[in-house]
């Protein structure tokens, strides 16, 4: 004899195609989402250009009868040889951040919210700028090593480019620079549940530093050492809870 089915089995069975296109749609907003973070950073980036005048510096140059701002600067003659202010050294270091990039950078979690691990990490990089946009945007190569200790044991090497906007309406006081950097990083003696042990992964680390006008080769600098998939960029829920750390640190230049 065919047995029949509960109420309360069908109630559930309904509920469960209810919630199948939810799925769907939470799905589709996270995505939503991932392309709003991209085009906040390029609203940001544009906002910043246009407070400091980047967009009118050429005309207000050429009016004034001066020589207009170079759309495109290359910092490489005499590149194994000489610096002439192009190249940087760094030291920092700092403990983990568990509180994920996306709540931080989306969200605006505040700072007294944030959430800390067990485990510290101190690094060093060597940089230079290859090449200036606008008088406004550097790129930069970086080398970087870093080791993990405390609650982790992992030593992390990265080669990266590195975007950096040095033009603020307020540099005259207080001269300052936002910066992202992408690019791959190596880690050895990683936990076993770090990204399925991946030891190549995308370092993204956005950065923020601070001189003074009368000493601008010494930078105060704050970043967000990261390292995840590409896929996990921008949201949480990845599965390595040691992959960010954040840092304060000292840049010389040279």
């Amino acid at each position: 004899m065919r047995k029949m089915a509960s109420p309360s089995s069908a109630v559930v069975g309904l509920a469960m195609v209810a919630a199948a296109p939810g799925h769907a749609q939470a799905a589709i907003s996270h995505m939503a989402r991932e392309r709003w973070v991209f085009l906040a950073f390029v609203a940001a980036l544009l906002l910043a250009w246009l407070l400091s005048g980047a967009f009118g510096a050429g005309s207000a140059a050429a009016f004034a009868g001066e020589e207009p701002a170079s759309f495109l600067t290359w910092h490489t003659d005499n590149f194994f040889t000489q610096c002439d202010g192009n190249c940087a050294v760094s030291v920092f270091g700092g403990p983990q951040l568990l509180t994920h990039q996306y709540n931080i950078f989306i969200h605006l979690k505040p700072p007294w919210d944030w959430h800390f691990g067990n485990a510290d990490l101190v690094g060093g990089a060597i940089s230079r700028r290859l090449l200036t946009l606008w008088d406004s945007l550097d790129i930069e190569s970086e080398f970087g090593l870093a080791k993990r200790f405390g609650g982790m044991h992992t030593d992390e090497a990265w080669l990266v480019v590195n975007f950096r906007w040095t033009r603020f309406p307020w540099n005259q006081y207080l001269r300052t620079s936002i910066a992202i950097t992408a690019g791959p990083s190596f880690a050895v003696d990683l936990p076993r549940n770090a990204h399925d042990n991946a030891a190549i992964l995308n370092y993204f680390s956005p950065e923020i530093t601070f001189a003074l006008p009368q000493y601008p080769q010494y930078e105060l600098m704050v970043q967000m050492h990261h390292r995840s998939n590409f896929a996990d960029i921008g949201k949480g829920g990845t599965p390595d809870p040691g992959w960010q750390f954040l840092t304060v640190g000292l840049r010389y230049r040279f």
